[in-house]
């Protein structure tokens, strides 16, 4: 069995030797750009950095157009190949499918990643475990899903139609969902490897789901060929993977997680009531979510020990009008200079008709109480490790002539660590320092940690960024990161009766 594997290994490398090379080539590249540039491309970033991303776009190409042509050397569905004709053991074509993955996909993405991890400033040697599981995942969330669906495809332009059907319907779903746009949650998870809050529960039950399907796939096809009884289940998985994530509501998979999880203090004495003394200012920028109105509530948060923070996890508010019809809003509670404030965002027809009329607000609330803070400050053109976050650095995010012309300074803060989200929420406090001392320092908004128990997450890079903040000013900033830990999770529910929406939203 072994040596027909080598043998059908061999035919195949020497067949796709192209592929190979420019996959090999991207990983080259993917290489270099990772341990030289900063791991995140957002505005501001420089042109190293969006050569980055570029490469981040190319290699999952790159890996399904040479797994697809080393499946299709033998096509499977069907029954006229010339490869039937040979005494080739399904296991032994399937091992050497296995083997032409793992040595050009896996080992230099193993490769790439050690490389990368050492040079930015981590100790490989640390994140062994983080590293396999790194590459678990890899394979899990990409390689083997692109197998499956190259095994039930007769050639690559059927292959690769079926991706860009797949990206496009994916596509069309985030533009739907984000209409809302009410879940705290990179649009590509899987992309980056943002596992943020609870969201680790929904993707990992979507990787469960890939994982059985392509093996289910892939025994099947290269066991009995059967190809009808594969296609059916690789429709029932697509199904099942952008369904999923609807099924499984953020208040569900929270309600899941703050059950899975152990408190450290006693959050029973925690209180929310609507501060009535207080009126939302209306030049506040709003979050501009499409097709819904912010409406801020000033609230009182009593029974909260000093040096805690209090993060929403997720906020549900059931909105009746006068007449008995109810709405829903979603949102979260946060933490301004003046206090705290529920922030929700209500559908605009549903604000159009009770703007001026008296509503009752049910809001159900998940929160996570943080404390043991730690700060950091950040110096200018430095990496810094933060204990628990990763390394921290500042730099300049454009030319420095073109910022001497404006006469501003336009900066950026990255923080980020190896295959996976820290478990820590993070604040960052930018203090501008003037002539007779600093200007004051503003409530910063809590960054969320990851509550995943599971040592990497399934990005395509090893690098996760936590935070990512750009900044202009003519002055210089003093920047200081703050970590906290979770130390207890609770549920509240209270009620406003008599509010009128118009009177609190921010326009």
């Amino acid at each position: 069995m072994m040596r027909q594997a080598l043998h059908i290994f061999k035919k195949d490398v020497r067949h796709l030797w192209p592929a190979i090379l420019v996959v090999v080539t991207l990983t080259a590249l993917f290489t270099y750009l990772g341990a030289y540039s900063v791991p995140a491309v957002r505005q501001g970033a420089s042109k190293l950095d969006l050569a980055n991303g570029l490469v981040l776009f190319l290699m999952p190409l790159g890996w399904a157009y040479l797994i697809a042509a080393t499946v299709h050397e033998e096509v499977l569905p069907g029954d006229q190949q010339f490869w039937l004709t040979r005494p080739y053991s399904w296991k032994s074509l399937l091992a050497a499918k296995g083997l032409f993955i793992v040595a050009f996909v896996n080992v230099p993405m193993m490769l790439a990643a050690c490389v990368i991890v050492q040079i930015q400033g981590f100790h490989i040697a640390a994140y062994w475990i983080n590293l396999i599981c790194w590459q678990i995942l890899l394979t899990a969330v990409w390689l083997m899903p692109f197998a499956a669906l190259a095994a039930v495809t007769r050639n690559l332009r059927q292959f690769f139609v079926t991706v860009l059907a797949i990206a496009v319907i994916s596509y069309l779903l985030e533009l739907w969902s984000s209409q809302p746009a009410l879940v705290r949650s990179h649009p590509f998870p899987f992309y980056l490897g943002l596992w943020l809050g609870a969201m680790w529960i929904d993707y990992f039950i979507v990787i469960a789901v890939l994982v059985t399907a392509a093996l289910l796939i892939l025994f099947l096809q290269y066991s009995r060929r059967r190809t009808t009884i594969a296609r059916a289940i690789s429709i029932c998985a697509v199904i099942l993977v952008f369904g999923i994530p609807q099924l499984l509501t953020m208040q569900g998979i929270t309600a899941l997680q703050f059950r899975l999880s152990k408190s450290q203090v006693d959050a029973s004495s925690l209180r929310i009531t609507m501060d009535l003394d207080r009126k939302p200012p209306k030049t506040v920028s709003h979050r501009g979510y499409r097709g819904t109105i912010q409406v801020d509530i000033p609230v009182r948060v009593t029974g909260l020990a000093d040096g805690m923070d209090l993060y929403s996890d997720r906020l549900t508010t059931v909105i009746e009008g006068p007449d008995g019809k109810v709405a829903q809003a979603v949102g979260w509670i946060v933490h301004q200079d003046d206090g705290y404030w529920q922030e929700i965002y209500v559908d605009v027809p549903v604000f159009q008709q009770l703007k001026g009329k008296q509503a009752t607000l049910r809001t159900s609330t998940y929160l996570t109480l943080l404390g043991d803070e730690k700060r950091t400050q950040v110096e200018p053109a430095e990496r810094q490790e933060v204990a628990g976050l990763g390394i921290c650095m500042r730099r300049a995010s454009n030319d420095a002539q073109e910022q001497v012309s404006r006469g501003q300074r336009d900066s950026m803060l990255v923080c980020f660590s190896p295959f996976r989200s820290p478990s820590l929420f993070t604040k960052t406090f930018f203090v501008m320092k003037a002539l007779f001392g600093n200007l004051g320092e503003s409530y910063p908004e809590i960054g969320p940690g990851s509550y995943s128990p599971y040592p990497a997450e399934g990005g395509i890079s090893p690098l996760v960024v936590s935070i990512q903040s750009n900044w202009s000013s003519s002055e210089p900033m003093k920047v200081t990161v703050a970590t906290e830990v979770p130390l207890a999770h609770a549920r509240r529910d209270f009620e406003v009766r008599g509010l009128r929406l118009g009177d609190y939203a921010i326009e």
